[in-house]
């Protein structure tokens, strides 16, 4: 959370209990007359989210002419905006006293702004409240205080979460390609209109918009407030994330404006390969590459089938046994004619994390199935050539059950 050079002067109040569905919220409100960046400061939560209020500057998010965002609530299940939603999450940051907004790019990490955590220190004590919705009684928190890394200059950080809250909530995509001028968008944050009344929820919303400028920053016009930097702005035509909203302009004090920002995430991905070369986004990187892996240290009667080219053609159908030991993968070659295919993992989580990928002859990702339990699923008609990776998650080593049919 970045600092103004005018000097914060802060006032408190307690305000009435809020109700999110059963679950109850004290709401302590900070009310800033020149402060942050993007987030809004705080004085603490309880064991849900506080509702907070802030005064605008010229460069905190804002609502573009009248309030059009929609309660996530309300979203119909079986949508890609439901499921976007699921990935999006309330980010308390107890060290900086303040709460920003934060998304699943895989299933343990998280993205949010570089300006609500400017280093490992404003990590400590990080939670994300998944389900913080209008009408849930079922908030869950994960521990995100594990600081990965972050870029002033693209105003990303990144924060690994316990618990891999992905394998339950679901990850986003993402897409490598410019906005379009005027293409529909939406941004999936946590937050409600703290300048129309101080006591509101920061349940989730959807802010639908358009682009407006495309550049080194995207213009768009979807609404957002203090609380909601760190949220990413969804394509309305592929539902994959195209970039990082930061920051507004034109904030008269009241929270309205003329145009929100985000970084574009064709000038982030890069980054982020060269840097976390071992992440594994959701989907996107490694959409070229299979999971990357030292040499083996394992021997069974597949071995050695550590690479596409070296991978282990199978017969159909199949089933036989192997083993993941540290930084070793199996791939295993097929012809597919158009008939659905159901590969099948099994394994046992408690002892090892084992992950499914299959990808075509030239390692384009073609699907992939990463959960937390005793078994991974793909069921697809495959054409062509396709490699199936058994992977262990963060080097996970154990024994496992494979089957094509």
């Amino acid at each position: 959370m970045q600092q103004q050079t005018t000097t914060a002067h802060a006032a408190t109040t307690t305000t009435p209990t809020t109700r999110l569905g059963e679950r109850v919220v004290r709401a302590t409100v900070l009310v800033l007359a020149a402060g942050v960046t993007g987030c809004v400061a705080d004085l603490g939560v309880d064991d849900a989210p506080t509702a907070l209020t802030m005064a605008s500057k010229d460069e905190h998010p804002v609502i573009v002419g009248a309030v059009d965002w929609q309660d996530a609530a309300l979203l119909p299940e079986g949508t890609a905006e439901r499921a976007n939603a699921n990935a999006v999450a309330y980010l308390d940051l107890p060290a900086a006293g303040s709460r920003c907004t934060g998304f699943l790019i895989a299933p343990d990490v998280l993205m949010t702004n570089e300006h609500c955590i400017p280093d490992a220190r404003a990590a400590m004590g990080a939670r994300a409240l998944f389900r913080y919705e209008t009408g849930s009684a079922n908030v869950a928190a994960f521990d995100c205080s594990t600081f990965l890394g972050n870029d002033a200059g693209l105003d990303f950080a990144l924060l690994q979460c316990a618990g891999r809250p992905g394998g339950t909530f679901g990850v986003v995509s993402v897409e490598h390609r410019a906005p379009r001028r005027n293409e529909p968008v939406y941004v999936l944050h946590q937050n409600c209109d703290h300048h129309a009344d101080a006591s509101c929820a920061p349940t989730k919303k959807l802010s639908p918009g358009r682009v407006r400028a495309v550049g080194t920053e995207t213009g768009h016009d979807a609404d957002t407030l203090g609380g909601s930097s760190g949220s990413p702005l969804f394509s309305r035509d592929t539902h994959a994330v195209i970039g990082l909203h930061h920051v507004g302009v034109g904030g008269t004090g009241n929270g309205r404006g003329t145009v929100n920002r985000a970084v574009p995430m064709t000038r982030i991905l890069p980054v982020l390969a060269q840097r976390f070369p071992g992440l594994t986004l959701g989907g996107s990187a490694p959409a070229t590459t299979p999971p990357a892996a030292p040499a083996p240290t394992t021997t069974d009667g597949y071995e050695p089938n550590d690479t596409l080219s070296g991978a282990t053609p199978l017969a159909l159908p199949f089933s036989g046994t192997a083993r993941i030991d540290a930084g070793d993968r199996d791939v295993y070659a097929f012809d597919g004619d158009g008939t659905a295919r159901t590969l099948a993992l099994s394994l046992t989580h408690q002892t090892g994390d084992l992950d499914l990928y299959a990808y075509d002859a030239a390692g384009n990702l073609l699907a992939r199935s990463n959960g937390v339990t005793n078994s991974e699923t793909i069921t697809s008609a495959f054409r062509g050539a396709v490699r199936v990776v058994v992977v262990g998650y963060g080097r996970a080593t154990g024994n496992y059950a494979l089957s094509v049919r």
